[in-house]
C-alpha cells in the first residue's frame, strides 16, 4: 500500500485508498449489516489501508456500526468526517452548514448528551 501525508502540517501518513462507510446499515433500502461491514474492514486493514470516511448522517446514522468493526483497530486508523446536518427548508439556518456550532453540537449527539 503507498501512503501520503495527510495535508501539508498534519505529519499523518494515510492510504491511498479508502473505506467509504456510506453502506454501512441498511436506513436507505441498501447497504449492509454489521457482520458484512466487519468482514469489509477486515479486508482492507490487513491489506494496508488505514483511512476511513464516514458521516453522521449516513444510512440515517446507521453506519455508527463502523465503530464495532474498527474497535480492535482504532489506533492504528484515521478516521474523517462530516457533520453537517443537512439542507432542509424547514430548518433555521444556524442548523445548517460546517460551522462550529453544528459541530459542537454533533459531537454532543454522539456522546448521547441530547
Amino acid at each position: 500500500m503507498n501512503y501520503k501525508l495527510l495535508g501539508k502540517r498534519t505529519g499523518l501518513p494515510v492510504s491511498e485508498f479508502t473505506i467509504g462507510a456510506g453502506n454501512f446499515g441498511q436506513a436507505w433500502g441498501y447497504g449492509m449489516d454489521s457482520k458484512e461491514a466487519d468482514r469489509i474492514v477486515s479486508f482492507y486493514t490487513e491489506h494496508g489501508v488505514n483511512l476511513i470516511d464516514t458521516s453522521d448522517t449516513y444510512q440515517c446514522g446507521e453506519s455508527e456500526i463502523l465503530v464495532k468493526a474498527i474497535a480492535s483497530k482504532r489506533n492504528d486508523l484515521v478516521i474523517t468526517t462530516k457533520y453537517t446536518r443537512g439542507i432542509v427548508p424547514e430548518q433555521a439556518l444556524g442548523k445548517l452548514g460546517n460551522h462550529r456550532k453544528n459541530m459542537v453540537q454533533q459531537y454532543i449527539l454522539m456522546l448521547g448528551l441530547l
